[in-house]
């Protein structure tokens, strides 16, 4: 009888710990090139807010970095406005600082949405993974929440970089919940400041409200949560109020410390609040704008009533329009939240699902603009505007439901069949949400108009009379050339350009100007320090003071507008003063020798003392010397920056240097090394502890 050889028996294959996270890093990466295959091609955005908005910020700020300074004030549009605390343009924030300085602006832009979607996808997927639900699950509730909610905001940069820090901050959050250790409080201060840093803080809000909120209805519905092992054992009874009172005051606690961290970004906002246009110069705040119209919810369901080629949402949305009110996530999602919400009600079932579908009942409330009627007193809720991003919450809670219901429906399937399964639903679903894009967006994609920049035409005229502010359509786009650009499009600005007395007079529409309204218009331009017009349509230089010195189609600026069959008219003013004028008894000459960001350098040749006025801004910030010495700062026209000069060869020096930035970097510093002092301090007495253990 033959001898038997050692019997080899097989393992099944299991795969690595990190290969889940791999799959969904790839599959986060594959979507973006799906919905945004474009944008991987260099194109870019154009519609909404991106040329009149986003750009020019971006644009500003990456000329600046590149050139090696660190702006605080944006000198173009319109007579400058502090950069660092308008806070959309995202000064301090690390990936802009990064991706800015090594990248021309269009590149920069794309690579920030695509990775800020990629990492919302990602921090979806982790926090739906905390929140006890497979990998399968997760992947699909990441699916519907980041692909249901932004993309019809394209035209909005703030949208997907909010939504990246959302489920990223929960996460800790819930982290911190279960398991009550230090590093899940120093992650939430960390993403907090970072978060803020980014710049819009209506999501920072609103995902505080959502962290809030779910700290206090997770112990009250859900009193027993599956945690890990590694979580701590349930406190007794006795104990449990006191250990709730801990868990909250440490979340708190987190939060006032990230807060303190992002002092550098919050101060110097806080400073512009009380001179913006919401505090003095703006009507009664409005807290329906922006919202879901409750008539409009039926798009949840019903989409096919509002996105197609015969309806426009935007004509029965009034106060609102059809981007902010957008929270269509899919039927097939729809139809999983609901199943799994009836099937929790039936049961009796309370789950941290349970917890999110009543939080995502609650914002859906706020979103519709209703209760912030009672609100609007409210810190936050007086100032922020756009009810309807309180829906970003309800979407996430459908997602999670989603991603519960795929669990349920895939519970006891063998892989093969399970992953099969979820292909099919979660392309459907794909497919469902790509095609009301479209519908709902304001954006569409198309080979970068900024690659022409440097070809423009009417840049390359302005670039000759230095220091150029122009008069023209399509606010802020001409900064993009390196210019001054009136009027201005700011989402907080100084109230200044808001003010009805300090803008120019309109002009009317049904019949010509008479000759006080032009006279009236001409003189608004050149104390606004305007030197030049472009329209786009003719302007009657027999009677305006205009002088024809190009038409045509710029290369730049006929594609950044979507107008190729509309010539555009540039005229110069004459008799224009430019941003630099003798006031108030001054005779000579003056001249900016040096005009930065931060920093003018003005030389005066007068023959008689007087003031010497440069028309930007008066702001909080700036200090002026006079031949290298203090001198005191004045204000001109209600808005402009002036000087006393005495007669003879002078130099005029503005420099801002806001005291706000400084006492805010003071703060944020201070916090940090207080921080790392108290963690060093907690390790050491850790290891101490251990030691005398043993």
């Amino acid at each position: 009888m033959a001898k038997r050889g050692p019997v080899r028996t097989t393992k099944p294959w299991v795969p690595p710990a990190w290969a889940p996270g791999a799959f969904a890093a790839a599959i986060a990466i594959l979507l973006t090139g799906i919905f945004w295959f474009p944008l991987w091609k260099g194109e870019s955005f154009v519609g909404g807010d991106t040329y009149p908005y986003f750009y020019p910020q971006k644009t500003f700020l990456s000329d600046q970095l590149r050139q090696g300074t660190f702006p605080l004030w944006n000198n173009l549009v319109g007579e400058g406005y502090p950069l660092l605390a308008e806070s959309q343009t995202g000064v301090l924030y690390p990936p802009n600082l990064i991706l800015y300085r090594l990248f021309e602006t269009q590149t920069a832009y794309n690579l920030s949405h695509l990775a800020h979607a990629v990492a919302a996808f990602l921090g979806t997927w982790l926090l739906a993974r905390r929140l006890g639900l497979s990998p399968f699950g997760s992947l699909f509730c990441g699916l519907v929440f980041v692909y249901g909610w932004f993309p019809a905001r394209a035209c909005l940069e703030w949208a997907i970089i909010g939504g990246a820090y959302f489920p990223f901050l929960l996460w800790a959050a819930e982290s911190w919940l279960q398991q009550r250790r230090l590093r899940w409080l120093v992650t939430i201060a960390i993403l907090l400041a970072v978060f803020l840093f980014a710049g819009h803080f209506h999501l920072a809000f609103i995902t505080l409200l959502a962290v809030v909120g779910y700290a206090l209805l997770r112990p009250a519905l859900v009193p027993e949560v599956e945690a890990p092992a590694s979580t701590p054992p349930p406190a007794s009874a006795p104990n449990a109020w006191r250990d709730r009172l801990l868990t909250s005051s440490g979340l708190l606690a987190a939060i006032a410390v990230g807060f303190l961290l992002a002092a550098v970004q919050i101060l110097p906002t806080l400073e512009l609040r009380e001179r913006s246009q919401r505090f003095d110069f703006s009507s009664e705040h409005n807290p329906l704008y922006g919202r879901i119209p409750v008539p409009y919810l039926s798009h949840i369901a019903a989409q096919w009533m509002w996105f197609n080629d015969e309806t426009n949402p935007d004509t029965v949305l009034g106060g609102s329009n059809r981007v902010e009110a957008h929270l269509y996530c899919g039927l097939i999602p729809l139809a999983l939240a609901l199943w799994v919400a009836w099937t929790h009600f039936r049961e009796r079932r309370w789950t941290v699902v349970t917890a999110w579908l009543v939080l995502g009942v609650v914002f859906l409330a706020l979103a519709t603009g209703e209760p912030l009627v009672w609100l609007k007193a409210l810190p936050g809720f007086s100032f922020f505007r756009g009810a309807g991003r309180y829906g970003m919450v309800t979407a996430f809670s459908i997602a999670l439901a989603s991603g519960a219901g795929i669990d349920r429906l895939l519970s006891g399937r063998s892989l093969g069949t399970a992953t099969v399964a979820l292909t099919l639903l979660m392309g459907v679903t794909a497919y469902d949400l790509y095609r009301v894009v479209p519908y709902v967006s304001y954006v569409v994609t198309v080979p970068s108009p900024l690659q022409y920049r440097n070809k423009s035409e009417v840049r390359e005229i302005l670039g000759r009379t230095p220091q150029a502010r122009v008069f023209g359509p399509g606010q802020n786009v001409l900064t993009i050339l390196g210019v001054s650009q009136l009027p201005v499009y700011l989402g907080i600005g100084p109230a200044e350009y808001f003010s009805p007395k300090l803008n120019p007079p309109k002009l009317p529409e049904d019949r010509p100007p008479t000759d006080d309204e032009i006279a009236e218009h001409v003189q608004w331009f050149r104390e606004s320090g305007i030197t030049h017009v472009l329209g786009q349509k003719r302007w009657d230089s027999s009677r305006w003071p205009l002088k024809l010195v190009w038409q045509g189609f710029d290369k730049f600026l006929n594609r950044a507008w979507g107008q190729f069959d509309m010539p555009l008219y540039l005229y110069e003013l004459s008799e224009a003063t430019g941003r630099l004028e003798l006031g108030q008894g001054a005779q000579g000459t003056a001249r900016i020798a040096k005009y930065e960001a931060d920093r003018v350098t003005i030389e005066c040749d007068l023959a008689s003392p007087g003031q010497v006025v440069l028309k930007d801004l008066a702001y909080p910030g700036w200090t002026v010397n006079l031949d290298g010495e203090p001198a005191t700062a004045d204000v001109a026209l209600e808005r402009f920056r002036t000087v006393d000069v005495p007669a003879g060869i002078h130099t005029v020096e503005w420099l801002y240097r806001p005291r706000s930035v400084y006492w805010g970097g003071i703060l944020s510093a201070a916090t940090a090394f207080g921080g790392l002092l108290a963690l060093g301090m907690t390790r050491l007495q850790r290891r101490s502890v251990i030691n005398e253990s043993r």
